[in-house]
């Protein structure tokens, strides 16, 4: 016997129970949870070319939607030095120490408003007349 004073069959408890977890647990339209592919895509692939001892001109592949600029960080011993803005998908670092390694962050703004995660790549300036990337790589 329950509280209310009548008693239920083991398949009307059961029953009773499916229902209400049913009910608990069926989502909104308006409380769903979109995916990570609804993100945009970073800039990929930044590729670093005429590495010199004091300038490094970086470029790379545009992401998917329409862009409206892109962000291009440097930093330094895990500092920012300096943050530009720039319409295109290339971009030179003059005035740079020699011997260097610094880490270029890109990220894209799109046009309808939304912000990419940043691509990082680090690059090491020359010191001895030699092309070096930071890390081995």
């Amino acid at each position: 016997m329950t509280e209310s004073g009548f008693t239920m069959n083991d398949s009307e408890e059961e029953e009773e129970f499916h229902d209400a977890v049913d009910t608990f647990f069926e989502p909104e339209e308006d409380s769903l949870i979109s995916s990570h592919s609804d993100q945009p895509s970073p800039p990929i692939q930044i590729i670093a070319s005429e590495i010199c001892s004091d300038s490094v001109s970086l470029q790379w592949d545009t992401p998917a939607g329409e862009v409206l600029s892109y962000t291009v960080t440097r930093c330094s011993e895990g500092k920012t030095v300096q943050e530009l803005s720039t319409d295109s998908n290339s971009l030179t670092f003059s005035c740079l120490k020699p011997g260097v390694c610094y880490s270029f962050h890109v990220s894209a703004q799109l046009k309808n408003g939304t912000q990419t995660k940043q691509t990082v790549t680090s690059v090491k300036t020359k010191s001895d007349g030699t092309r070096s990337r930071c890390n081995g790589t």
